[in-house]
């Protein structure tokens, strides 16, 4: 995933909120706006436990879930909804 991303670490830092997400509601169907409180909940979490920023938390734009699918992570099932991959 790294490797292919222009924006680095944008991509790897969604797919873990959304995990972690899933993880604590079970849920799979993502709405744009969920999606991108998972990214700023994981971008907290990670700077609290590296104990520095790293250039985290970069500006999330609507654009970035439907490129998740590139990943197969996400994949659209509506407007501005997705469901995730292989769970």
């Amino acid at each position: 995933m790294m490797a292919n991303s222009q924006t680095k670490l944008i991509m790897p830092v969604v797919t873990l909120g959304l995990l972690k997400e899933f993880r604590a509601t079970g849920v799979t169907v993502f709405t744009d706006d969920k999606i991108r409180k998972a990214y700023e909940t994981a971008v907290r979490s990670l700077i609290a436990f590296l104990g520095h920023e790293v250039h985290l938390g970069a500006k999330y734009y609507d654009a970035y879930a439907s490129r998740m699918s590139r990943y197969s992570v996400l994949r659209t099932v509506g407007h501005l909804r997705y469901k995730l991959e292989r769970i």
